[in-house]
């Protein structure tokens, strides 16, 4: 940078007080002192997930693709969700094979 304003707009132009503007800058924006009163966390409460430990079903494989949005850039593979939609009982028949015999590795 050439030039750099300092706090009260004055024009800063040898490097020597750019430097010392972007320390002045990077000393307000980044030291804050410890707060007065740390958060508290709660640790007693238990957040419990209710997980099915059964593999997905194709009829929720169909659900989530009708869900899925289109238009929507596609990922490393290219496959975008118009594809994965054009033929959503062959999608999900071959996603269910996909998911049940990585399911069965675990």
């Amino acid at each position: 940078m050439n030039m750099v304003k300092d706090q009260d707009g004055k024009l800063l132009t040898t490097e020597e007080e750019i430097r010392h503007r972007w320390q002045e800058h990077f000393d307000n924006v980044l030291n804050w002192p410890d707060p007065v009163a740390p958060a508290v966390v709660d640790d007693r409460q238990q957040n419990e997930i209710d997980v099915s430990d059964k593999c997905i079903t194709q009829q929720e494989i169909k659900q989530a693709l009708k869900n899925m949005k289109n238009g929507k850039a596609a990922g490393m593979d290219y496959i975008t969700t118009e594809l994965l939609k054009a033929d959503i009982e062959t999608t999900a028949c071959l996603l269910e094979d996909l998911f049940l015999m990585e399911w069965s590795d675990r």
